[in-house]
């Protein structure tokens, strides 16, 4: 199986973008052909089974740098250009299953997994001997962290996971992140500043930000969530440290906002009910922001979600009429023509994808940074690139 693919987002205009998928011990790194097929750049073969990925550029030489993580609970930092593994970062006590990159610095690289934390780990060789920086580690958290999503200012991260939590964190600022001079103290943050338990009911293995909005699925769930922390604004200043909620006792949601959450609109996709399933959140400028989610049976839904700004959601999967219900009111500092926020529709796909030659399950999606291509991945080790022109 694989499950992850990711473009190297930093291909300058006019060359061919480069993606790569891991899954089992394979590492590959491909772009489209001449002839229109895949060409495989390079294959690196690793003596574990990998789960997750993500792209990076060292910063003095410019090599770029993949970032794998499996279950022996590292990070491993492979030179593309030179088909070679630069480094390594351990600290994590078990298997890892997510990996990003810091979207304000690619130095930052922010890894999570079954030991129920997230670590933030610096490239930077200045910092080589301790290389991480910051861990968040939710007080009680046991149980294993699958997803995270960073918002485009860096300064928040959604977190979720088996125990069914969705938190949201308050990342420090660039300017305090990383210590001035290499430390062996690592800072440790122990409250989100929202959290909840409410949104699904099983494992949430996918989350993202949409501008101030959320996006998350669970498994066995067969549709997609979009929602909204009341009160939040990434336009105001982040609260801070100690404002976060401690936890008293046991509440479903905590929030340092005032409020809880909306849930606004909810995306019909039947036959995802497998755990580690994830949909794809594409939203460049200029372009039609895109939702995409792969089934059990090969097929591949998405949802143009300007036409949902534009002309709404359309008649609900059950037909009902709920003109009469009252829609919930948008967080400060959202778009008023979003969404129709009628909380009964299971929005149908816009488009559904389909070939006779894949009916095994569709786990992860990947759009180019020139908004041409989308790579999908999944059972049986298929690797589609589907031209979106």
């Amino acid at each position: 199986t694989y499950y992850t693919s990711t473009f190297y987002p930093y291909t300058k205009p006019g060359i061919e973008p480069v993606f790569a998928v891991v899954g089992g011990p394979d590492v590959i790194i491909g772009r489209k052909s001449k002839n229109g097929g895949i060409e495989v750049i390079q294959h690196f073969k690793e003596d574990e089974n990998l789960c997750t990925a993500c792209w990076t550029r060292e910063k003095r030489m410019g090599d770029p740098l993949l970032i794998i993580g499996g279950v022996r609970g590292v990070l491993k930092v492979l030179n593309v250009r030179e088909g070679k593994l630069q480094r390594v970062l351990s600290g994590h006590g078990n298997e890892i299953m997510c990996v990003r990159t810091h979207p304000q610095d690619q130095d930052i690289i922010v890894s999570t997994g079954m030991d129920a934390t997230v670590r933030f780990w610096t490239l930077d060789p200045k910092y080589e001997k301790q290389p991480c920086v910051l861990i968040l580690a939710a007080e009680g958290a046991r149980d294993t962290i699958l997803t995270m999503g960073f918002h485009d200012t860096g300064r928040y991260l959604l977190t979720g996971g088996v125990d069914r939590t969705i938190n949201m964190w308050v990342i420090p600022g660039m300017d305090e992140l990383v210590p001035p001079q290499p430390t062996d103290k690592i800072r440790t943050l122990i409250y989100p500043h929202f959290s909840t338990s409410m949104v699904h009911r099983d494992y949430v293995d996918c989350v993202a930000f949409y501008g101030d909005y959320i996006f998350s699925r669970a498994a066995a769930e067969e549709y997609i969530v979009m929602w909204a922390i009341e009160n939040f604004s990434s336009e105001a200043p982040p609260p801070k440290p100690d404002e976060a909620p401690p936890v008293n006792g046991w509440k479903d949601t905590r929030s340092a906002f005032g409020g809880t959450f909306r849930r606004l609109l909810q995306f019909s996709a039947p036959d995802t009910s497998p755990f580690y399933m994830h949909f794809g959140l594409w939203n460049p400028e200029n372009e039609h922001p895109l939702l995409v989610m792969g089934n059990t049976r090969g097929k591949t839904y998405i949802w143009d979600l300007r036409m949902i700004e534009t002309f709404g959601t359309g008649p609900s999967s059950d037909d009902e009429d709920d003109s009469s219900s009252e829609s919930p009111p948008l967080p400060p500092g959202a778009h008023q023509d979003v969404i129709d926020e009628r909380l009964d529709i299971l929005i149908q796909p816009h488009k559904i994808l389909e070939t006779s030659k894949i009916r095994t399950p569709v786990r992860s999606f990947a759009f180019s940074p020139d908004s041409k291509y989308i790579v999908q991945v999944g059972e049986a080790c298929v690797i589609s690139l589907l031209n979106r022109r």
